[in-house]
């Protein structure tokens, strides 16, 4: 059997890039893992593939719905990393019966993981002209053209053949609610409005949000769809109009996104207005942070300081409030509150080492505390991390202007400057 997984991985995911069959052609009685599936694993590594495909022959049985056996071992292949033996398995089982539906459908499958979204194409207008193999029921030739269906829709909506997109993803949908399967049509339905926003149609991308939310409640409401979608699109000024029309028609669900939305974007100005007197039924600690940040943001460190000490009243073991407020302190004029920033941030440091942001502040107040021969070391256990943020690519850009490296920390202000994401050391870049 296709596993139902695999449409819900074409509503969503789109562009995996996994080389593996995985859930396409695994039944039941070969499931990873099992007995048969163990068995049969063993021979592919002893390379006894004839062993393994009468393993596998053994566990599908007399089911007529069963896939075919080579199909089976190419997935078992892939799944035990040897996609060079599952390919090659495929492309032989191709030459001989490339006729059938079930061998194209696996390479149309194959494609859309790995992203070839043209190949892709290809293989399903070859699916949809293939015949069913004979053996398999009414249901199950059903349950195959519902799949194929979702990845034709994906396919277009990748390939942005916005046009087609809508009107699969609204069959889809419709196929969906006839077999009362409420995942997949709510996938399809968002999709119809991704490609109608993408089209510009926005009335009726706002309908189709609309209508998704009055079946499924935990869908965002239109506007904060679309604002969402405009942010993707790197869209800010879009993406604000429609925050704002959100807040207006929904604003108990939009006032959080919104506040973080306007965080990421250093816009920290109408935070506290947006969630003044705002209690979420969930995430009340995150808008109480969120206030926090803008006011940092905002440079009111009085405040900050205030607030964070006051969340960590009822969080004592916040790593990202006790961050923030060593942030603050070291910021202060006072040394006692400098040294008390230095020894939240060892704490931190010692509770979350596989955090590169606790090295970066740890190596940060250091630097700020002419340690520089600490800063260095944490620093660089900061960026040893992997991708740095705006603020520790600004910490790593002093270091070494305190080192004398004038072309390093001239790289690292310009990455500190054009980064996404919050960025509270603006005003200490050099001009």
């Amino acid at each position: 059997m296709l596993a139902k997984t695999l449409i819900l991985m074409t509503c969503l995911v789109f562009a995996t890039r996994s080389a593996a069959l995985a859930d396409i052609v695994v039944t039941s009685s070969l499931k990873a893992g099992s007995e048969p599936w163990v068995r049969a694993s063993k021979l592919v590594d002893a390379r006894d593939l004839t062993g393994a495909r009468r393993e596998i022959k053994n566990a599908l049985g007399s089911d007529p719905d069963k896939p075919h056996l080579e199909l089976v071992l190419a997935d078992l292949c892939f799944q035990k990393g040897n996609a060079a033996l599952g390919l090659s398995i495929l492309e032989e089982v191709s030459a001989v019966e490339g006729e059938r539906f079930d061998i194209r459908f696996a390479f149309c499958v194959l494609a859309m993981k790995q992203g070839r979204w043209f190949d892709c194409w290809t293989h399903i207008q070859l699916c949809e002209k293939a015949p069913m193999p004979e053996s398999w029921s009414e249901k199950r030739h059903d349950q195959v053209r519902f799949e194929l269906m979702g990845i034709k829709a994906s396919c277009c909506e990748a390939r942005k053949d916005w046009t087609q997109a809508v009107e699969l993803f609204r069959e889809l949908a419709e196929s969906a609610k006839k077999r009362n399967d409420s995942t997949i049509r709510r996938n399809a339905l968002f999709g119809s409005a991704r490609a109608l926003f993408h089209l510009q149609q926005l009335k009726q991308c706002r309908d189709m949000f609309g209508q998704l939310k009055e079946e499924d409640s935990t869908s965002n409401p239109a506007e904060l769809a679309i604002a969402k979608l405009y942010d993707a699109e790197g869209k800010l000024d879009e993406a604000e109009l429609w925050f704002r029309k959100a807040l207006k028609s929904s604003p108990d669900e939009t006032k959080l996104p919104f506040a973080r939305w306007l965080i990421w974007n250093n816009r920290p100005e109408s935070v506290a207005t947006i969630l003044q007197d705002f209690v979420p039924p969930v995430g009340q600690g995150e808008a109480k942070y969120i206030r926090v940040l803008a006011l940092r943001m905002q440079g009111d460190l009085d405040a900050a300081q205030d607030a964070l000490q006051e969340l960590l009243k009822n969080q004592p073991g916040a790593n990202a409030v006790s961050n923030q407020l060593a942030l603050v302190l070291i910021e202060r004029k006072s040394d006692t509150l400098r040294q008390r920033a230095l020894q939240i941030a060892k704490t931190i440091a010692e509770r979350d080492p596989q955090n590169p942001e606790s090295w970066s502040t740890l190596g940060w107040i250091q630097l700020e505390l002419g340690k520089i021969e600490s800063a260095k070391i944490n620093l660089a256990k900061a960026a040893a991390g992997g991708r740095l943020s705006r603020d520790a690519a600004f910490f790593q850009g002093e270091l070494h202007r305190a080192l004398g490296d004038k072309e390093k920390a001239t790289s690292f202000y310009e990455l500190a400057k054009n980064a996404k994401g919050p960025f509270f050391y603006f005003d200490r870049l050099p001009q």
